[in-house]
């Protein structure tokens, strides 16, 4: 139920990063989906809060991750197929797609071994705020790649 949130909001906010996208190009919209996403991961990473306070910034994470996806899913997408000629789209989306999920799957495995090598010792929570932690890197990573790869203007 924290991740209901998640759901909805990805949702939503696919149709404005299309509107977005449409009005404003592709750039500012990855920008803040990417950043929306981070500070949701950041507020879970805070595992170190019990009760119901970490309860709250779960679901209020998953609230922000759900937003920044769907923000910077439609641009995202869009700036990768428009790019290539027309008779192109069908390869360019496939490597879209095979990028996306080895990146997901990579993100999820350096995660994972970051948390294992924390929680060696019996401390989870600690190994949880440092898999997480991780992720926010890889936010940044992306920050980066679109600064100084996807075009400022609007593209058309």
């Amino acid at each position: 139920m924290l991740s209901i949130g998640y759901l909805c909001l990805v949702l939503i906010t696919i149709r404005i990063g299309e509107k977005l996208l449409q009005t404003i190009g592709a750039k500012k919209p990855m920008l803040w989906g990417t950043i929306l996403s981070g500070t949701g991961v950041g507020l879970m990473a805070l595992t170190m809060v019990t009760g119901t306070a970490y309860f709250i910034l779960v679901f209020i994470g998953y609230s922000l991750f759900g937003m920044g996806l769907g923000m910077y899913a439609t641009p995202s997408t869009d700036t990768a197929i428009s790019s290539v000629p027309n008779e192109k789209a069908g390869v360019a989306s496939g490597i879209y797609k095979m990028a996306s999920s080895l990146g997901g799957a990579l993100g999820v495995a350096i995660s994972a071994a970051v948390y294992n090598g924390f929680s060696a010792g019996g401390n989870y929570t600690q190994g949880a705020t440092f898999g997480l932690l991780t992720n926010i890197l890889f936010c940044v990573l992306a920050l980066g790649s679109i600064l100084f790869i996807i075009p400022k203007e609007k593209q058309v």
